[in-house]
């Protein structure tokens, strides 16, 4: 296995390196986290699918899809934030 380094800033603001197994690892938590919100809205959207001229289920389903979205959207910018700078691979050609 080929380990690519990859610039990270740490919190003092000096580079350091990453793997790409660390770069994959990191990426790979940020997917199943983003997995994990949006499966805790299925109860929201079967109870609404039971219900459908409930408002409170309607509600209920409406702020669970929201927080999942949420999430999913700041994940998004984590993983664009790793693969811009951390993960960037700055390999030549």
């Amino acid at each position: 296995m080929m380990l690519l380094p990859c610039a990270c800033a740490s919190p003092g603001g000096t580079a350091t390196a990453m793997s790409a197994t660390e770069c994959s690892t990191r990426l790979q938590a940020l997917q199943a986290q983003t997995d994990a919100a949006w499966a805790q809205t299925a109860p929201a959207r079967e109870a609404y699918r039971s219900n459908p001229t409930s408002f409170e289920a309607k509600a209920a389903v409406e702020l669970a899809l929201q927080r999942a979205a949420r999430v999913a959207a700041d994940n998004a910018q984590a993983a664009a934030e790793l693969a811009a700078g951390p993960c960037k691979d700055d390999r030549p050609g």
